[in-house]
C-alpha cells in the first residue's frame, strides 16, 4: 500500500456555508478506480457499490490501483487550536496510532510555521491519498483497508458477505440465518474490541487452535460472548454469555496469542513443550560439557607434547655431555699415555750404556743383512730353475710335434 499526504488552505466563502449551517468538521471520501476492470466497495453499513475503472493517466501513481481521498476541513480557529492540542496530547501519550492522525498534526505544525496568523484562519483543510495496488485486491480476494473501513474485491459474489464490523456480528448473523447450523451442538466465541487493541484471540479445542478475529460494535461492550447451542428438551436452544477478557482467559482459555492457547489450552502440550524445553537445555549443557572436554584435552595434549618435547631436549642435552665428558677423559687418557710414553723413551735412552746401544745397532744391522741375504737366495733359486726348464724345453716342443704328426698320419691311412 502506498500513502501521499497533502494539506490545502481554502479561503472562506460564506455564500457556501450559510448562517444556518455551520458544521465544526467535515470528513469526506472519494474512491477512484484505475486498476482497468470493475473493484465493488463495501462499507460498514454493508452498502456496496461498484468502483467503475477509469483512465490510469489521471492519477500521478503509474501502477494500477485504487485511490482513496479522506478530506479534512476543520471550521473555526478555536476547532483547530484544540484539535492541534488533542493530537498533542495523543501523542504525548503514545496514542496516534493512526498515520492521518499523526500527519494531520505534522500538517497543522507546517501550517503555523507557514502563516503565523493560523490561530485566525476560519477553516483548515487536510488531504490523504491512499493507494493500494490491484495486486493485493487479487491476492486478498477480499480485502479490508482498516483505515477507511472498507471491503474491496473483484468478486461480484463477495458482495453477499458481511462487512467484518457490521453492527449484526459475523458469527451471530450467520448462527441466526442459516437453519443447518442449529443441528449443531457446540460453543461458539464471538469477540467484540471497539477499541481495535488485538486484532485476533485464540483458544484450544478440538485438538487445535482456534483463531477468533475480533470486531466492532458500538453497541455492544468490549468483550467476549459465548454462545452455547445444544438440545433442550425437545428442540435444540442457545444460550449466550458476556465476559470479559481476562474472565474468558480462565474460563475458556481464549488467548492473544497462537503459543498461549497452545500451551495452557492443552496440559499435554504444555508437558511436551516443557519437555521440549528442558530437552533443549540439555542438549545445550551436552554440548557445553563437549566443548569443555575437547578443550579440556586439546590443553592435555598439547601439554604432553611440550613435556615429551622437553624430555628429548634433555636427552639429548644428557648425551651432548655425555659425549663430552667421554671425549674430554678420552683426550686426556692419550695425551696422558703420550707423556708416559715420551717420559719413558726419554728415561729408557738416558739408562742405556754404551754397550748397549752398540749390541742393539749390532743386531738391527744382523737382521738386515740376514733379510738381503734370504731375499737374493730366494731369487737365485728361482732363474736356476727357470734356466733348467729352457734346457728341455726344445726337446719337449720337438717331442709335441713328433706326437701331432704320427697322429696326423694315421688319421690319413
Amino acid at each position: 500500500m502506498a500513502f501521499r499526504v497533502t494539506t490545502a488552505e481554502v479561503e472562506y466563502d460564506a455564500s457556501k456555508y450559510p448562517l444556518h449551517s455551520n458544521p465544526s468538521l467535515e470528513v469526506t471520501k472519494g474512491y477512484s478506480n484505475y486498476t482497468g476492470t470493475i473493484v465493488y466497495l463495501k462499507n460498514q453499513a454493508n452498502f456496496t457499490t461498484p468502483l467503475m475503472p477509469g483512465n490510469i493517466r489521471a492519477s500521478s501513481v503509474p501502477f494500477p490501483h485504487v485511490e482513496i481521498k479522506t478530506t479534512y476541513v476543520i471550521y473555526g480557529a478555536k476547532n483547530i487550536v484544540e484539535t492541534r492540542t488533542l493530537l498533542e496530547d495523543l501523542e504525548a501519550n503514545n496514542a496516534l496510532t493512526s498515520l492521518e492522525s499523526k500527519w494531520l498534526l505534522d500538517s497543522i505544525y507546517e501550517q503555523s510555521r507557514k502563516n503565523s496568523s493560523y490561530l485566525k484562519m476560519p477553516k483548515f483543510e487536510f488531504c490523504c491519498f491512499h493507494h493500494i495496488a490491484s495486486e493485493e485486491i487479487h491476492d486478498a480476494d477480499e480485502l479490508y483497508i482498516r483505515e477507511s473501513d472498507v471491503v474491496l474485491s473483484f468478486n461480484r459474489k463477495t458482495v453477499k458477505n458481511l462487512h467484518p464490523n457490521a453492527n449484526s456480528s459475523l458469527n451471530q448473523t450467520m448462527l441466526e440465518r442459516n437453519k443447518e447450523l442449529h443441528g449443531f451442538c457446540g460453543v461458539f466465541v464471538r469477540v467484540t474490541d471497539n477499541e481495535r487493541q488485538t486484532p485476533s484471540f485464540f483458544y484450544y479445542a478440538g485438538k487445535r487452535v482456534v483463531e477468533v478475529p475480533t470486531v466492532v460494535n458500538p453497541s455492544e461492550r468490549s468483550g467476549v460472548y459465548i454462545t452455547h447451542c445444544g438440545k433442550k428438551e425437545n428442540n435444540f436452544a442457545s444460550t449466550t454469555e458476556f465476559m470479559s477478557f481476562e474472565e474468558a482467559e480462565e474460563a475458556i482459555g481464549l488467548y492473544r496469542t497462537k503459543d498461549e492457547a497452545l500451551s495452557n489450552g492443552d496440559p499435554g502440550e504444555a508437558i511436551k513443550v516443557e519437555m521440549a524445553r528442558l530437552k533443549v537445555m540439555e542438549q545445550e549443557a551436552e554440548r557445553a560439557n563437549a566443548l569443555l572436554k575437547q578443550e579440556h584435552d586439546r590443553e592435555k595434549l598439547l601439554a604432553q607434547r611440550e613435556l615429551e618435547m622437553a624430555r628429548h631436549a634433555n636427552a639429548q642435552l644428557k648425551e651432548a655431555l655425555d659425549i663430552a665428558n667421554q671425549r674430554r677423559d678420552f683426550e686426556y687418557e692419550t695425551q696422558k699415555q703420550h707423556r708416559d710414553f715420551a717420559y719413558k723413551s726419554q728415561e729408557q735412552q738416558r739408562d742405556l750404556t754404551y754397550e748397549d746401544r752398540r749390541e742393539y745397532r749390532d743386531d738391527y744391522y744382523d737382521r738386515r743383512k740376514k733379510e738381503r741375504s734370504d731375499y737374493y737366495e730366494e731369487k737365485s733359486a728361482g732363474m736356476k730353475l727357470a734356466a733348467e726348464i729352457m734346457k728341455y724345453l726344445p726337446a719337449v716342443i720337438i717331442g709335441g710335434i713328433s706326437v701331432f704328426a704320427v697322429l696326423n698320419a694315421r688319421k690319413t691311412t
